[in-house]
C-alpha cells in the first residue's frame, strides 16, 4: 500500500495492458452491480472501505 500523497506510473507495456483489460472488467463490474438495488451497492462501498482500512 503506497502512503497518502504518493504516486506512480506505468510503462508503456504496462499502459498497453491497462487499456486492454479495463474495459472488460468495468463491464464485467457493471453486470454484477446491477443485481443490487441502489442501498445494496451503499453497504457493500462502505463494506468494501472497511475491509480495505483493515489491510496492513
Amino acid at each position: 500500500m503506497r502512503p497518502p500523497g504518493a504516486s506512480a506510473s506505468l510503462t508503456s507495456v504496462g499502459r498497453a495492458l491497462y487499456r486492454r483489460i479495463v474495459p472488460d472488467a468495468l463491464a464485467q463490474e457493471a453486470k454484477l452491480l446491477a443485481v443490487l438495488t441502489p442501498e445494496e451497492i451503499k453497504i457493500l462501498d462502505r463494506t468494501m472501505a472497511r475491509l480495505s482500512a483493515a489491510l496492513p
